[in-house]
């Protein structure tokens, strides 16, 4: 009697998982069962392979080692994760100022935004978009210097009409008088009133509703309200 291990294994699996999932999987444990069974019943005229048999146990062997790995990746991650997510329980409360393009527009009142020069500049473009993508408005501004500055956009489209109330973003570009760029960055600052997990990592809510993430924190202060 032979009893070919690969296609019990395989059928095995297939039952026990529509029974189960508790009991889907057969372990490295229950094939060396299998296999042994094998041998003890397997017909003398036409004995295993070896070699079938040696491939057949560094599969399962590999198997069930990149098996277990995979579980502690999993639980190093979760790990990872909750640490995370607790330090940026400390944000609650304070007012940051972090790496971010974006304004919020409510009842036309709309936030203001930082934007940074690394050199002096003959002129500086901003461009706003929407959501979609779109630019709805273009602020020009003259001789600039380097440093910090805040933008305060008016809410209005290009021609003049109020935009509605969400969330729009901010691209700057800086030129020298030789017209070659100048490198720039936009902030965004204001008090962390929700902390939030996401795939991309942790996400702070501030108080005019903007996002920022927990990695493009620059600075953070005590909260003038606390």
């Amino acid at each position: 009697m032979s009893i070919d291990v690969t296609s019990y294994l395989n059928a095995t699996s297939s039952t026990t998982t529509s029974s189960s999932d508790s009991s889907s999987e057969v372990d490295y444990n229950d094939y060396l069962t299998l296999l042994a069974t094998e041998l003890q019943y397997q017909d003398p005229t036409e004995p295993m392979d070896n070699t079938e048999m040696i491939n057949q146990l560094t599969s399962y062997s590999q198997l069930e080692q990149l098996t277990y790995m995979s579980d502690q990746l999993d639980t190093l991650t979760e790990s990872i994760e909750s640490v995370t997510s607790t330090a940026g329980l400390d944000y609650l409360g304070k007012e940051v100022l972090a790496v971010g393009s974006s304004v919020v527009v409510d009842g036309g009142d709309v936030t203001s935004l930082g934007y940074i020069l690394g050199d002096d500049a003959e002129y500086v473009t901003l461009n706003i978009y929407d959501s979609s993508g779109n630019i709805v408005d273009t602020t020009t501004l003259g001789e600039t210097e380097s440093g910090e500055h805040v933008f305060q956009w008016d809410g209005q489209d290009e021609d003049g009409n109020a935009v509605d109330d969400g969330t729009y973003y901010v691209a700057v570009s800086a030129y020298d008088s030789d017209d070659a760029s100048i490198t720039s960055s936009t902030t965004a600052s204001g008090t962390v009133v929700a902390v939030t997990q996401s795939s991309s990592g942790v996400i702070l809510t501030l108080d005019d509703g903007r996002e920022v993430n927990m990695l493009n924190v620059a600075t953070t202060t005590a909260s003038s309200d606390s």
